[in-house]
């Protein structure tokens, strides 16, 4: 038995009612999944693919940039694995509508393991550094929320004279050039007051850890194609296999239809063309029975040809004994 022999006799198989059940739960399961790994894979190929046609290589779609946060610097404003829905921020037109307070994603860069890697954080502005013409917006001092003392006493804080500010109150801060802001998250009103931004709470763990944040990207290509390229490969040769049983049973199942109904049945036949055909078939056998006759008649007339000269040899050496004596 070959192997479309062997996929049509299988198809063929009758189930019981509860083998039925089964198998009807399985393929509905098994669609589902597949539809939640494509849809899985799909959105995250457009997010790859989104973060590769800008120049700052982030997930952007029109004036909205989505960032997952890979760290507690900001908690509990939000916290590690959220996604924050920013906006793209253009210092050149919008510079002038940063206030103390709002919070912005920057580049920057740190060293690790004896190399530099440029990675964007996100904090929030506390005090807005000014040329000498007190006009002129040199940089940023930005903090993370995640220390001790609120942002609002470290902002009150550094506008005191140098020499009045205590360090324990500002915390940690880092100095953000202009240009270096990508991103706006939230909104602060006239009165000072912030009001918190869209995001997403939680989701971007996953994504954290396919990018290998922590190892600020050593091995994002090699995860990206295991969890999203290999799984799309897999279920392309699934459902192709599967594409391939099914016109091959359907081809043999149309063969096998298209043969039965070429078999003539002699109860659909009128009494005339039952006589005909029994007379064709009588006459068939005669002729067998006839041929077979004359093949053995002939083999009886060979044998005797072989026969006549083999007496003719006795007979002569008979003779010749004779006259010997």
């Amino acid at each position: 038995m070959n192997i479309k022999e062997k996929l049509a006799s299988a198809s063929k198989k009758e189930r019981t009612p509860q083998q039925q059940k089964a198998m009807t739960i399985l393929n509905w399961v098994a669609t589902a999944v597949c539809i939640v790994v494509i849809v899985f894979a799909l959105v995250m190929a457009i997010f790859t693919i989104a973060g590769t046609t800008n120049d700052n290589h982030l997930t952007q779609f029109g004036d909205k940039i989505y960032l997952n946060v890979a760290s507690d610097s900001m908690e509990p404003t939000f916290n590690t694995s959220d996604v924050l829905i920013a906006n793209a921020f253009n210092y050149e037109k919008q510079l002038s509508e940063l206030k103390v307070g709002q919070v912005v994603t920057f580049k920057t860069t740190v060293r690790s393991g004896g190399a530099t890697y440029e990675i964007y954080n996100t904090h929030r502005i506390v005090h807005i550094n000014y040329e000498n013409d007190g006009l002129t917006v040199r940089n940023f001092t930005t903090r993370g929320d995640n220390q001790d003392g609120t942002w609002q006493e470290a902002a009150a804080e550094l506008d005191k004279d140098v020499d009045d500010q205590k360090e324990s109150v500002i915390g940690s801060t880092e100095i953000v050039a202009p240009s270096n802001i990508v991103a706006t998250w939230g909104s602060v009103d006239g009165e000072g007051n912030f009001k918190a931004g869209k995001m997403l709470k939680g989701v971007g763990g996953f994504s954290n850890w396919i990018q290998d944040t922590e190892n600020f990207g050593a091995n994002r290509k090699t995860r990206f194609f295991c969890i999203v390229v290999l799984p799309l490969i897999l279920l392309f040769v699934i459902y192709a296999f599967i594409l391939v049983r099914t016109l091959v049973i359907a081809k043999l199942e149309n063969q096998r239809k298209v043969q039965s109904e070429q078999v003539v049945s002699v109860d659909g036949l009128s009494d005339e063309e039952k006589r005909r055909l029994a007379q064709e078939l009588l006459a068939s056998l005669q002729a067998s029975a006839g041929g077979e006759k004359a093949s053995d008649a002939k083999n009886a007339d060979d044998a005797a040809a072989q026969e006549a000269p083999v007496q003719e040899e006795k007979s002569d050496e008979q003779n010749t004994g004779e006259k010997s004596e």
